[in-house]
């Protein structure tokens, strides 16, 4: 976990999601923190927040890497940024995996493919054509993590 002005940044390490993320969640002690705390003080927090991640999105850009960005509504205001390959029309079942795919709503086009995908066939798939190499992810990781405001 990195820690840049009560931003939380950490590395989705999860055995279930076949693809690498950085996660930014702003750094709440409680419940109550918002409340506790003065209203300019919580809203720079979020435009700290705000700039990190406009950080990696734009050395995202500028590398020409494609990515996907979910918003999670929750307290801590988390924000999963999801590098990836181009995007690819799966060849074992008739899918190209975007945004509601890698949030884990997966489209499948025809019901030959609803008949004969499995979740081990869509974590395959997407492990080998959306998710970025090691290699390149270290890379990602690096120039996002190296961007503190």
């Amino acid at each position: 976990v990195h820690n840049f002005q009560n931003v939380n940044i950490f590395e989705l390490v999860d055995p279930f999601f076949p693809f690498h993320a950085l996660v930014y969640e702003l750094n709440l002690v409680d419940e109550n923190d918002v409340q506790q705390q003065q209203q300019q003080l919580y809203w720079t927090d979020v435009l700290n927040l705000s700039k990190m991640i406009f950080y990696c999105i734009d050395y995202l850009q500028s590398a020409n890497i494609p990515h996907n960005i979910l918003f999670a509504v929750n307290r801590k205001r988390s924000v999963y940024l999801i590098p990836r390959q181009s995007q690819v029309r799966m060849t074992r079942f008739n899918n190209t995996p975007g945004f509601p795919d890698l949030g884990g709503f997966v489209v499948l086009l025809d019901r030959s493919s609803f008949d004969h995908v499995t979740a081990q066939t869509i974590f395959d798939e997407y492990k080998r054509k959306v998710s970025l190499s090691d290699e390149t992810w270290k890379q990602v990781k690096d120039a996002c993590l190296s961007g503190s405001i």
